[in-house]
Protein backbone atom coordinates (compact mmCIF):
# COMPACT_ATOMS: atom_id res chain seq x y z
CA UNK A 1 0.00 0.00 0.00
CA UNK A 2 1.54 3.78 -1.07
CA UNK A 3 0.65 6.10 1.16
CA UNK A 4 0.52 9.85 -0.85
CA UNK A 5 1.50 12.61 2.06
CA UNK A 6 0.82 15.85 0.60
CA UNK A 7 1.54 19.04 2.40
CA UNK A 8 -0.65 22.14 2.58
CA UNK A 9 0.63 25.37 1.84
CA UNK A 10 -0.49 28.60 2.94
CA UNK A 11 -0.09 32.32 1.47
CA UNK A 12 -0.69 35.26 3.60
CA UNK A 13 -1.21 38.19 2.06
CA UNK A 14 0.21 41.42 4.17
CA UNK A 15 -1.31 44.82 3.22
CA UNK A 16 0.63 47.85 4.03
CA UNK A 17 -0.58 51.62 3.43
CA UNK A 18 2.07 52.93 0.65
CA UNK A 19 1.94 56.27 2.88
CA UNK A 20 3.51 53.73 5.93
CA UNK A 21 6.08 52.41 3.25
CA UNK A 22 7.26 55.90 2.14
CA UNK A 23 7.30 57.13 6.20
CA UNK A 24 9.60 53.86 6.78
CA UNK A 25 11.50 54.58 3.93
CA UNK A 26 12.34 58.32 4.39
CA UNK A 27 13.40 57.66 8.22
CA UNK A 28 15.44 55.05 7.22
CA UNK A 29 17.26 56.95 4.33
CA UNK A 30 17.57 60.24 7.07
CA UNK A 31 19.13 57.89 10.04
CA UNK A 32 21.76 56.83 7.38
CA UNK A 33 22.58 60.24 6.05
CA UNK A 34 26.91 60.93 6.97
CA UNK A 35 26.79 64.20 8.86
CA UNK A 36 30.26 65.47 8.94
CA UNK A 37 31.67 68.45 11.66
CA UNK A 38 28.19 67.83 13.57
CA UNK A 39 26.51 70.15 15.83
CA UNK A 40 24.21 69.13 18.79
CA UNK A 41 22.03 72.09 19.66
CA UNK A 42 21.11 71.63 23.31
CA UNK A 43 17.94 73.68 25.09
CA UNK A 44 18.44 73.28 29.19
CA UNK A 45 17.33 74.84 32.74
CA UNK A 46 21.46 75.40 33.50
CA UNK A 47 22.78 74.26 36.88
CA UNK A 48 24.10 76.87 39.28
CA UNK A 49 27.56 76.09 38.44
CA UNK A 50 27.36 77.57 34.91
CA UNK A 51 26.37 80.97 36.10
CA UNK A 52 27.38 83.57 38.06
CA UNK A 53 26.33 86.54 40.17
CA UNK A 54 26.25 90.11 40.64
CA UNK A 55 29.56 91.26 41.36
CA UNK A 56 27.89 92.28 44.96
CA UNK A 57 26.69 88.77 45.98
CA UNK A 58 29.23 88.19 48.62
CA UNK A 59 27.72 91.34 50.43
CA UNK A 60 24.29 90.23 49.77
CA UNK A 61 24.50 86.59 50.18
CA UNK A 62 22.84 86.38 47.05
CA UNK A 63 25.08 83.96 45.49
CA UNK A 64 23.80 79.78 45.31
CA UNK A 65 25.30 76.90 46.05
CA UNK A 66 28.41 76.21 43.85
CA UNK A 67 27.76 79.00 42.13
CA UNK A 68 31.41 80.42 40.40
CA UNK A 69 31.45 84.05 41.39
CA UNK A 70 33.05 85.07 37.56
CA UNK A 71 32.15 84.71 34.14
CA UNK A 72 35.14 83.35 33.01
CA UNK A 73 34.96 80.55 36.19
CA UNK A 74 31.25 80.09 35.35
CA UNK A 75 32.61 80.02 30.96
CA UNK A 76 35.44 77.68 31.94
CA UNK A 77 33.09 75.32 34.07
CA UNK A 78 30.15 74.56 31.41
CA UNK A 79 33.09 74.52 29.01
CA UNK A 80 34.63 71.72 31.04
CA UNK A 81 31.01 69.87 31.63
CA UNK A 82 30.32 69.83 28.27
CA UNK A 83 33.28 68.37 26.90
CA UNK A 84 33.84 66.06 29.53
CA UNK A 85 30.11 64.64 28.50
CA UNK A 86 31.12 64.48 24.69
CA UNK A 87 34.16 62.43 25.20
CA UNK A 88 32.26 60.18 27.52
CA UNK A 89 29.61 59.62 25.22
CA UNK A 90 32.13 58.90 22.25
CA UNK A 91 33.28 56.49 24.11
CA UNK A 92 30.21 54.74 25.48
CA UNK A 93 28.88 54.68 21.66
CA UNK A 94 32.61 52.93 20.66
CA UNK A 95 33.45 56.21 18.48
CA UNK A 96 37.13 57.38 18.16
CA UNK A 97 37.78 60.72 20.16
CA UNK A 98 41.02 60.90 17.91
CA UNK A 99 42.02 64.14 16.44
CA UNK A 100 38.63 65.47 17.11
CA UNK A 101 38.40 69.33 17.84
CA UNK A 102 34.90 70.47 20.19
CA UNK A 103 34.22 73.81 20.60
CA UNK A 104 31.31 75.27 23.06
CA UNK A 105 29.69 77.66 21.85
CA UNK A 106 27.53 79.06 25.57
CA UNK A 107 27.17 82.32 27.42
CA UNK A 108 26.74 81.86 31.08
CA UNK A 109 23.66 84.06 32.45
CA UNK A 110 24.29 86.53 35.08
CA UNK A 111 21.75 85.25 38.08
CA UNK A 112 21.17 85.94 41.72
CA UNK A 113 19.14 85.03 44.87
CA UNK A 114 17.51 87.77 46.20
CA UNK A 115 19.27 89.74 49.11
CA UNK A 116 19.83 88.17 52.46
CA UNK A 117 21.74 90.62 54.63
CA UNK A 118 20.49 92.98 56.87
CA UNK A 119 24.24 94.44 57.17
CA UNK A 120 24.62 95.17 53.37
CA UNK A 121 25.01 98.37 52.16
CA UNK A 122 21.41 100.51 52.51
CA UNK A 123 20.89 100.19 48.90
CA UNK A 124 21.62 96.27 49.09
CA UNK A 125 19.76 94.99 51.88
CA UNK A 126 16.08 94.78 49.76
CA UNK A 127 15.20 94.33 45.86
CA UNK A 128 12.81 97.12 44.56
CA UNK A 129 9.54 96.32 43.29
CA UNK A 130 10.42 95.11 39.44
CA UNK A 131 13.75 93.84 40.33
CA UNK A 132 14.44 90.24 39.51
CA UNK A 133 16.18 87.38 41.22
CA UNK A 134 16.33 83.85 40.27
CA UNK A 135 14.98 80.24 41.78
CA UNK A 136 17.04 77.88 42.51
CA UNK A 137 15.09 74.68 42.53
CA UNK A 138 16.52 70.59 42.14
CA UNK A 139 19.89 71.46 41.57
CA UNK A 140 19.15 74.01 38.83
CA UNK A 141 18.05 77.80 38.17
CA UNK A 142 14.63 77.14 36.79
CA UNK A 143 12.95 80.30 36.94
CA UNK A 144 12.83 83.95 37.26
CA UNK A 145 10.83 85.81 39.83
CA UNK A 146 10.04 89.52 39.22
CA UNK A 147 9.48 91.49 42.16
CA UNK A 148 5.72 93.31 42.51
CA UNK A 149 3.48 94.84 45.00
CA UNK A 150 6.25 95.93 47.88
CA UNK A 151 10.07 95.53 47.80
CA UNK A 152 11.27 92.29 49.34
CA UNK A 153 13.74 93.10 52.13
CA UNK A 154 16.41 91.16 52.97
CA UNK A 155 14.09 89.22 55.90
CA UNK A 156 11.67 88.61 53.89
CA UNK A 157 13.52 87.03 51.42
CA UNK A 158 15.74 84.39 54.21
CA UNK A 159 12.09 83.86 55.45
CA UNK A 160 9.89 83.28 52.26
CA UNK A 161 7.22 85.09 54.00
CA UNK A 162 6.12 87.16 50.99
CA UNK A 163 2.24 87.03 50.94
CA UNK A 164 2.41 88.16 54.80
CA UNK A 165 4.90 91.21 53.56
CA UNK A 166 2.94 92.32 50.51
CA UNK A 167 5.44 90.63 48.24
CA UNK A 168 3.88 89.19 44.79
CA UNK A 169 6.07 87.73 42.59
CA UNK A 170 5.52 86.54 39.05
CA UNK A 171 7.63 83.94 37.18
CA UNK A 172 9.30 83.19 34.06
CA UNK A 173 11.12 80.14 32.85
CA UNK A 174 14.82 80.14 32.97
CA UNK A 175 16.12 78.52 29.89
CA UNK A 176 19.40 78.62 28.33
CA UNK A 177 20.48 77.15 24.55
CA UNK A 178 24.01 76.07 23.95
CA UNK A 179 26.33 74.02 20.86
CA UNK A 180 28.54 71.35 20.88
CA UNK A 181 30.59 71.55 17.42
CA UNK A 182 32.40 67.93 16.98
CA UNK A 183 34.98 68.88 14.23
CA UNK A 184 37.37 66.07 12.37
CA UNK A 185 34.95 63.60 12.89
CA UNK A 186 31.82 62.14 11.19
CA UNK A 187 28.63 59.26 11.45
CA UNK A 188 25.62 58.53 10.45
CA UNK A 189 22.82 60.21 11.82
CA UNK A 190 21.32 57.08 13.88
CA UNK A 191 24.93 57.21 15.88
CA UNK A 192 25.03 60.81 16.27
CA UNK A 193 21.25 60.39 17.75
CA UNK A 194 22.54 57.68 20.30
CA UNK A 195 25.69 60.30 21.16
CA UNK A 196 23.16 62.78 21.47
CA UNK A 197 21.06 60.94 24.12
CA UNK A 198 24.34 59.89 25.82
CA UNK A 199 25.69 63.45 25.65
CA UNK A 200 22.32 63.93 27.68
CA UNK A 201 22.39 61.52 30.09
CA UNK A 202 25.59 62.40 31.10
CA UNK A 203 24.86 65.88 31.69
CA UNK A 204 21.58 65.06 33.55
CA UNK A 205 23.13 62.42 36.07
CA UNK A 206 26.66 64.18 35.85
CA UNK A 207 25.64 67.71 36.48
CA UNK A 208 22.25 67.71 37.26
CA UNK A 209 20.74 69.54 33.99
CA UNK A 210 17.37 69.58 33.22
CA UNK A 211 16.80 69.78 29.65
CA UNK A 212 13.40 71.14 28.85
CA UNK A 213 13.65 70.25 24.75
CA UNK A 214 15.01 67.57 22.90
CA UNK A 215 18.89 68.01 21.17
CA UNK A 216 18.95 69.22 17.75
CA UNK A 217 21.56 67.43 15.10
CA UNK A 218 23.16 69.25 12.07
Amino acid sequence: MVVHMFSKQFIILLIIPMNVISACSSNSNDDWTIIKDPTFGLTFNPPAGWTYPLSTAEETWSFFPGQPLTLAQAQNAAAGDFKGAVFQALEEAGQSAENVVITITYTPPELHDCYKNDAAAADLVSLPIGGKFALFENGVISQIATVTGAALASDVCRTKAYAANQVILTYEPEIEKASIKIENFQAAKFILKQISSMITANLVFGRGVKFVSENTIS
